[in-house]
């Protein structure tokens, strides 16, 4: 069998984002023993993200961020290349057991309000991604999400939030414009 490299898929995490992650849930009681903490890298590099590490808000809130691979969106019949998302969990998020604040937008444009057909954002009076105010539709994700805030289970929190951004309801948009930018700023393949 041979592995070409081009085929091997590498996600870094940050030396930043395991101390402080450990640091974290070592202050909420989550006592991480070497073999544990490995175990959590290692199903943190199994997802499809690029990597992992850390962002403060303006306002000094410790973000836990994944840049995922390239998402791939059906959009108008056609599939588009929109590029990676990047994923923020507030440390503040996690250790108040409490789904906000967490951040979702598309590289392509940071500071966009339509961040997903299911999430967007207002600006008011702030410039920063992180600082503006979220505004969702969980739908039937939310219970698991929460589920998986309640258990500290990071790797899930992260595998979540993923499929959140690829399972697009049309049924029940939030913020339809987001197509157009969406198909505006992605590769048709």
């Amino acid at each position: 069998m041979t592995i070409k490299l081009e085929n091997l898929k590498i996600t870094t995490i940050t030396p930043s984002f395991q101390t402080k992650l450990t640091n974290l849930l070592s202050s909420m009681g989550t006592t991480l023993t070497q073999k544990r903490r490995d175990r959590m890298w290692t199903a943190l590099k199994r997802l499809p993200y690029q990597s992992y590490s850390c962002i403060k808000a303006p306002d000094g809130v410790l973000y836990f961020m994944g840049k995922t691979q390239d998402i791939i969106a059906q959009l108008d019949g056609h599939d588009y290349n929109i590029g990676p998302y990047l994923v923020c969990i507030s440390g503040t998020s996690i250790q108040t057991r409490q789904s906000h604040p967490i951040h979702l937008f598309p590289e392509y444009n940071p500071k966009t309000e339509n961040r997903h057909l299911h999430h967007g954002c207002y600006y008011e009076g702030v410039d920063h991604p992180l600082m503006a105010t979220p505004d969702w539709c969980w739908a039937s994700i939310g219970p698991s999400y929460i589920s998986a805030l309640s258990d500290t289970d990071i790797v899930d929190m992260f595998r979540l939030l993923y499929i959140f951004i690829i399972r697009l309801n049309w049924s029940s948009p939030l913020r339809s414009s987001w197509k157009y930018e969406a198909m505006d700023h992605g590769e048709a393949l």
